[in-house]
């Protein structure tokens, strides 16, 4: 696991290996029942993971206890966040990569949310932005 700096486990039935915080590795547990998508919460969790980790250079480990629901999920939910894909993009780019990934429905609709409460999110900070910019210079 060279250049691993977190592990993130999204089944509380699947923990890491046992010396893992021993070789600097940081764990992060994040419980997604199996077959369920995860929270925004959740994912915003992990996340921050992915910023942290790409803040000091080292490479995020994501799993399940089978890696394609849970997982799947998260990876997508990176590709919109990070790679601008759109949902549909995200999940296909996923499933091409490891085929029967997010398996649900409901997996499915967390990365369409996701994708909604990024450009929100955007929309948020551009109208504040602009808000800050007019009473600043129109004062």
């Amino acid at each position: 696991m060279e250049g691993v700096g977190h592990i993130v486990t999204l089944s509380q039935e699947k923990q890491p290996p046992a010396g893992c915080t021993e070789r600097g590795v940081h764990c992060h547990l994040i419980d997604v029942p199996e077959f369920s998508a995860p929270t925004m919460a959740q994912v915003d969790k992990f996340i921050g993971i992915c910023e942290w980790s790409h803040g000091t250079g080292s490479v995020v480990c994501v799993h399940c206890r089978m890696g394609l629901g849970r997982t799947g999920t998260m990876l997508a939910c990176y590709l919109v966040k990070y790679f601008n894909k759109t949902p549909q993009k995200a999940i296909a780019q996923i499933r091409q990569l490891r085929p029967y990934s997010i398996e649900t429905q409901e997996q499915e609709d967390a990365v369409k949310d996701y994708y909604e409460y990024i450009r929100s999110s955007l929309k948020t900070n551009k109208t504040n932005k602009q808000s800050f910019i007019n009473r600043f210079f129109c004062t």
